[in-house]
């Protein structure tokens, strides 16, 4: 882990303690139980017991996964019933006009994507009105749901929802596969 000047000095460690097997474990890096023996035999490090099958409750944690989501069996019956909606951003670069930060809108029915570029996040609450203008009009509906994360976007317009009848789902936080139809087009 660390290199030393070896000139005329014998390679080895002291320590006054004895440390236990999990301790050494931990302070190299959560490496595996044979490579932990292997070091502390090398350098004739003390320890307390070595343990062949030690089983680290962090290296398990980490080695989990989510258990997989249900899908969902809600089905759109036309344009407008379900509304996804996601910024993304901050990009490295910034668009020919400036912009930083992009709105997706993700229609249920029909799966179709509008993207809006913006140049600050205080733009979304503009730039959703205008969108929901115009796809009104466009398909002579009313948007009747609406499903996006809490990152404080839309947090404005929620009482704006709730007076024009938009049912206003919100995803749970750090769960992307509540809004994975539009999480999968920032990829």
């Amino acid at each position: 882990m660390y290199q030393f000047s070896t000139k005329n000095v014998p390679s080895q460690a002291f320590s006054s303690v004895r440390i236990s097997f999990d301790q050494w474990h931990r302070r190299l890096g959560h490496a595996a139980s044979q490579v932990v023996q292997r070091v502390l035999s090398s350098n004739k490090l003390p320890v307390d017991k070595i343990k062949s099958h030690y089983v680290c409750p962090d290296c398990q944690l980490a080695k989990s996964h989510a258990l997989p989501f249900t899908n969902s069996t809600y089905v759109s019956k036309s344009p407008l019933d379900l509304i996804f909606t996601d910024v993304w951003g901050l990009s490295s670069v910034a668009s020919t006009t400036g912009a930083r930060y992009y709105i997706s809108f993700l229609d249920n029915y029909s799966k179709f994507l509008w993207l809006v570029r913006i140049r600050f996040k205080f733009d979304v609450e503009r730039v959703f009105l205008q969108f929901q203008c115009y796809v009104e009009k466009q398909f002579s509906s009313k948007i009747k749901t609406i499903q996006l994360d809490w990152s404080g976007e839309y947090r404005r317009l929620h009482n704006y929802f709730q007076a024009n009848g938009i049912t206003h789902c919100i995803a749970c936080l750090h769960t992307h596969q509540q809004i994975g139809s539009i999480e999968r087009r920032h990829r």
